[in-house]
Protein backbone atom coordinates (compact mmCIF):
# COMPACT_ATOMS: atom_id res chain seq x y z
CA UNK A 1 0.00 0.00 0.00
CA UNK A 2 2.83 2.38 0.73
CA UNK A 3 4.07 1.88 -2.84
CA UNK A 4 0.63 2.58 -4.26
CA UNK A 5 0.42 5.85 -2.33
CA UNK A 6 3.91 6.73 -3.57
CA UNK A 7 3.00 5.91 -7.20
CA UNK A 8 -0.09 8.13 -6.94
CA UNK A 9 2.06 11.04 -5.77
CA UNK A 10 0.61 10.92 -2.24
CA UNK A 11 3.85 10.13 -0.43
CA UNK A 12 3.16 12.98 2.01
CA UNK A 13 0.06 11.09 3.21
CA UNK A 14 1.96 7.92 4.17
CA UNK A 15 2.13 7.67 7.99
CA UNK A 16 5.54 7.03 9.57
CA UNK A 17 4.33 3.57 10.65
CA UNK A 18 3.01 2.78 7.16
CA UNK A 19 -0.48 2.64 5.71
CA UNK A 20 -2.95 0.63 7.81
CA UNK A 21 -4.28 -2.27 5.75
CA UNK A 22 -6.48 -3.89 8.39
CA UNK A 23 -9.40 -5.61 6.66
CA UNK A 24 -12.87 -4.81 7.97
CA UNK A 25 -14.40 -7.94 6.41
CA UNK A 26 -12.92 -11.44 6.23
CA UNK A 27 -10.81 -12.08 3.12
CA UNK A 28 -12.81 -14.51 0.98
CA UNK A 29 -11.45 -14.27 -2.56
CA UNK A 30 -13.20 -15.75 -5.55
CA UNK A 31 -10.95 -18.66 -6.49
CA UNK A 32 -11.11 -17.92 -10.26
CA UNK A 33 -9.92 -21.36 -11.25
CA UNK A 34 -7.91 -22.45 -8.21
CA UNK A 35 -9.49 -25.23 -6.19
CA UNK A 36 -12.76 -27.04 -6.65
CA UNK A 37 -15.41 -24.53 -5.55
CA UNK A 38 -16.41 -21.41 -7.45
CA UNK A 39 -18.46 -18.58 -6.03
CA UNK A 40 -21.15 -18.22 -8.69
CA UNK A 41 -23.46 -15.29 -9.34
CA UNK A 42 -21.27 -12.79 -7.50
CA UNK A 43 -21.57 -9.13 -8.47
CA UNK A 44 -19.36 -6.18 -7.47
CA UNK A 45 -20.45 -4.46 -4.28
CA UNK A 46 -20.23 -0.73 -3.79
CA UNK A 47 -17.49 0.53 -1.47
CA UNK A 48 -18.75 3.04 1.04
Amino acid sequence: MNGIFWALGKENEIPASGVDVTLTNPYEPNNSGFGQKYKLNRKPQSIQ
